[in-house]
């Protein structure tokens, strides 16, 4: 199929519509976790350039429970925590997002990870997690009827802009990076709802443009770059 650029939120963040044939890939990820859901027609693709070295994105990414990220994601979140720390490289999280009735809130237990490939590239993955549903003591309250688990998978490369040859400060360069997510958010869904909620999975890296192109940290990684210029 035809792969469709769709509406974004800004102009700086590209999103795509890849189509996808699962009938010779139910046995590969992402689509075997669908179970006997049938997976959704579509998964989405995000890419943008960020103002920021690969570091500092990934520092976003590992910071689950930064105010500033926290704030971002204020009107969809109805708790969010860290559940277990497993190293430095991988975390376990818990977030119950708002959904609109008739449907139940959405509950994601995920595990985030982490490598660098390269020099220049790094890769961020987020996955369901084999923890225990539902996780203990993570102040909130579980009830029947009342949330329905669902699982996301998604894939972040992260690559420097920066020449082979570049010398200099990291902080000089900045990030392209790609989002590829597929979102099953479980439960009784009509499949073109399924797709929807996947399209909003790409939010993660709207979040990040506001956050290094458009936020107070983008006035300040500009000014320093400046400075560092003038000197």
């Amino acid at each position: 199929g035809k792969v469709t650029r769709i509406r974004s939120p800004s102009p700086r963040v590209k999103m795509f519509q890849v189509p996808v044939s699962p009938s010779h890939n139910l046995d590969t990820m992402p689509y075997k976790w669908w179970g006997a859901m049938s997976p959704p027609s579509h998964l989405y693709v995000a890419s943008c350039v960020l103002r920021a070295p690969p570091s500092y994105v990934l520092a976003f990414c590992m910071d689950y429970m930064n105010p500033e990220r926290v704030e971002l994601n204020r009107k969809s979140d109805l708790h969010r925590c860290i559940v277990r720390v497993h190293n430095e490289h991988s975390f376990t999280t818990f977030n119950r997002r708002w959904t609109p009735r008739p449907f139940l809130n959405r509950d994601f237990l995920m595990t985030h990870t982490w490598k660098r490939l390269d020099s220049k590239r790094v890769v961020y993955t987020i996955y369901d997690s084999s923890m225990v549903y539902p996780p203990k003591d993570v102040g909130c309250e579980f009830k029947r009827g009342g949330s329905c688990r669902s699982k996301t998978f998604g894939t972040l490369l992260i690559e420097s802009t920066a020449p082979e040859d570049a010398k200099g400060e990291e902080s000089h360069h900045n990030s392209k990076v790609l989002w590829t997510v597929d979102l099953n958010p479980a439960g009784t869904m009509p499949s073109h709802l399924r797709n929807v909620a996947s399209h909003r999975g790409l939010g993660v890296l709207q979040d990040m443009n506001l956050f290094f192109n458009e936020g107070p940290l983008a006035a300040d990684i500009k000014r320093y770059r400046l400075e560092r210029r003038e000197a």
